[in-house]
């Protein structure tokens, strides 16, 4: 699963500072830019996400509460999708026609688990150091008071080989081709959803 990541300005990130820039611009006169979280993202906060706008023809930053509300009476919010189910399932099967965003990130967190019960938090990331593109999915809702919630989820998938010691689940990673594909290209998509990339990257343990 993925439930938490990280985004930050470093240096090196100018992809994400140009997304931050961005986000900056286009809501400078509204109060959610007020409850963007930056540094570890958790779940239900406000995040960056890049989404495709069809109407404009145009790739844009946009700013979006991390979670489904949970049917019924439930209080926990969902937060990840899984690639073999979210074309099938009512909740995500629409979005992923017409709601496929991704979530940019520096890196995601993942908790090992250990013969002792112990746990250690490993931070993982590209191992060139480029911007972390999650394969994630969005939705319009309504909460108890009325209002407009605009949320996604990340998409997981099994992972692969150098990341199976850690979690049998890693968010499904893109690089800066398969996004745009993802992003404009439904059949795409759904290619990659049953056949993900097999992404390059690099876990340390945070001590």
């Amino acid at each position: 699963m993925c439930g938490r990541y990280y985004i930050g300005s470093e240096e090196d990130q100018q992809e994400i500072r140009e997304i931050l820039t961005e986000l900056n611009r286009r809501y400078h006169d509204r109060p959610v830019l007020n409850q963007l979280a930056s540094g570890e993202i958790f779940p239900t906060q406000n995040a960056p996400v890049i989404v495709h706008d069809p109407e404009q023809h145009e790739v844009r930053a946009a700013i979006m509460s991390w979670g489904f509300p949970a049917p019924g009476a439930k209080r926990q919010s969902i937060i990840n999708a899984r690639c073999e189910t979210a074309d099938s399932k009512p909740m995500f099967r629409k979005a992923v026609e017409q709601g496929r965003l991704i979530v940019p990130a520096t890196a995601y967190f993942e908790w090992q688990k250990h013969d002792d019960g112990s746990k250690t938090k490993q931070r993982i990331s590209p191992a060139d150091g480029e911007m972390l593109r999650m394969a994630g999915l969005w939705r319009v809702f309504t909460d108890p008071h009325g209002d407009r919630l605009i949320s996604f989820v990340i998409i997981t998938r099994p992972a692969n080989d150098s990341l199976a010691y850690i979690h049998d689940r890693m968010p499904l990673i893109l690089n800066q081709t398969e996004s745009a594909a993802w992003l404009e290209d439904s059949d795409y998509a759904r290619q990659l959803l049953t056949n993900p990339p097999d992404p390059d990257l690099a876990a340390v343990a945070v001590i």
